[in-house]
């Protein structure tokens, strides 16, 4: 069991295992030992290479528990919806639902101290230097958008004369913006929730 355990790298506690020894197993006409094996999981622990692996590691140690060969044994993998396997008075839904509550709180606790970390951050840096801009993609207007690159672009006789001085002066304020945009919103480190 304890094998079994580490193979699927649970607790042994959430290990079940059946022998039925009397059963009479034949391949072909050879009386040498045999096995069968059925394996039921939840179905994210059913998958086709973590039943290679699993298959490599259990005909192994059954190879050095028991000395039967892996060519004697066969090992059957079979999914069991969540709704389909219980106990403790639950089903395995039941839990991962409960599970999952208490890790969404645990998560909320985490969130929170993040969030008061980085406003705290953020008021200790404003007194120093120009407010954030909280502008979003979603915030953005196509019209906007195009208005400044028309804005920017030479008109009649200028776009001939200073089309290359033009392109290098615009490429060089893109290069402007772009990281005054991040620089705005990038924080320069961040440090982790503080114990305050």
């Amino acid at each position: 069991m304890s094998r079994m355990a580490q193979i699927y790298q649970k607790s042994e506690s959430f290990m079940v295992v059946t022998v039925q020894q009397d059963a009479c197993l034949r391949f072909g006409h050879s009386t040498l030992p045999a096995y069968s094996m059925k394996v039921f999981a939840l179905p994210y622990l059913i998958a086709p290479i973590t039943n290679l692996r699993s298959t490599i590691l259990i005909q192994a140690a059954i190879q050095e528990i028991l000395h039967i060969s892996p060519s004697r044994g066969v090992i059957l993998y079979i999914p069991i919806a969540e709704e389909n396997m219980a106990t403790n008075n639950t089903t395995m839904m039941g839990e991962i639902a409960r599970l999952e509550r208490e890790t969404h709180g645990q998560e909320t606790g985490v969130l929170k101290s993040l969030s008061r970390t980085m406003s705290r951050r953020m008021k200790s840096t404003s007194s120093q230097s120009r407010p954030l801009s909280v502008a979003t993609t979603s915030s953005w207007t196509v019209e906007s958008d195009s208005q400044e690159a028309k804005r920017d672009m030479p008109t009649g006789s200028e776009g001939t004369n200073a089309s290359k001085e033009g392109s290098a002066a615009r490429s060089g304020r893109a290069s402007r913006r772009l990281h005054q945009f991040i620089s705005r919103r990038v924080p320069e480190t961040f440090e982790g929730p503080s114990n305050d």
